[in-house]
């Protein structure tokens, strides 16, 4: 392996697919390319099993595909995290976090610059009651003022963000509150390196991948 200390030796295994099932990738040592829009099944059983569970089983390429899931097995384990869903932009994982996690009578907290068309679906969801407040500073004084009892995301874009917009750290989650109401969810903008969940205190990462995987993609966390 490489010897940079910025890197992790964990990370490196990772990205060379230590421990990765050659058997089920006919031998090959780099996942295959699974380029289908299909998938047959055995039976007309199987098909109507899968199609009943479409987010479990190769029934669509866009539902589930076996590349994807080995680019969603290595940025899961890439950030320590549970588990890992890419989708096909960005605003649609911004709208997964989104639409998984808040209902009507909730709050979102935005702090510091975020991305503007997160605002404006922000701006479109007070129509169904999800209210939200931005607080552009990085005082923790000012960030735990700002939660409130239906507070149920506080959003954080990352600290890589280079747009020309204020720049600031990774919100230490554990100094802002004790509450374990919410969801803490960190976006990654632009950067050549991953910062794991467990050292942004998130629940949550989105980030932006199109610049290292061929297709405009981005990943939840």
């Amino acid at each position: 392996m490489i010897e940079n200390p910025q890197i992790d030796p964990d990370d490196e295994l990772v990205c060379l697919g230590h421990g990765e099932d050659t058997v089920t990738q006919g031998g090959a040592m780099s996942p295959p390319i699974v380029q289908t829009s299909l998938f047959a099944h055995r039976s007309t059983d199987d098909l109507t099993a899968g199609l009943a569970a479409e987010h479990q089983s190769h029934v669509y390429t866009l539902g589930q595909n076996p590349t994807v899931e080995s680019v969603e097995t290595k940025l899961a384990r890439l950030e320590r995290g549970e588990g890992c869903k890419v989708l096909g932009s960005g605003m649609a994982a911004i709208s997964a976090v989104f639409l998984g996690l808040l209902e009507s009578g909730t709050h979102v907290l935005f702090v510091n610059n975020t991305y503007g068309p997160t605002l404006q679906l922000a701006e479109r969801l007070r129509a169904f009651g999800i209210e939200h407040e931005v607080v552009l500073s990085s005082d923790l004084d000012q960030i735990a003022a700002a939660i409130k009892p239906e507070t149920r995301l506080v959003w954080v874009e990352s600290q890589e963000k280079t747009d020309g917009y204020r720049m600031h750290s990774p919100l230490p989650v554990e100094e802002v509150s004790q509450q374990e109401s919410f969801s803490i969810t960190t976006r990654t903008v632009c950067s050549t390196k991953v910062t794991s969940l467990s050292k942004m205190l998130a629940s949550l990462s989105i980030a932006a991948i199109g610049r290292y995987v061929p297709t405009r993609r981005a990943s939840l966390l």
